[in-house]
């Protein structure tokens, strides 16, 4: 089956789609939602680095056993 991702307008395998809950296909394909993602984070480093410090302190441990 197939989907029209509906950022970019063509016509893609589901396979190309995150699925954001079990039987839903999301509207944008997962080549979209990856420029997007990547364009937010250089347009706002700042928010990106607080964000990942709030993680940090949240997840300490997670954070220790990732960077052994």
């Amino acid at each position: 089956m197939k989907k029209i991702c509906t950022k970019c307008k063509r016509q893609k395998p589901f396979e190309d789609f995150y699925f954001r809950a079990p039987g839903q296909v999301g509207g944008r394909c997962k080549e979209c939602v990856k420029k997007d993602v990547s364009e937010y984070r250089k347009a706002n480093p700042e928010k990106r680095r607080v964000a990942e410090r709030v993680w940090r302190k949240k997840n300490l441990k997670k954070s220790i056993a990732y960077q052994r």
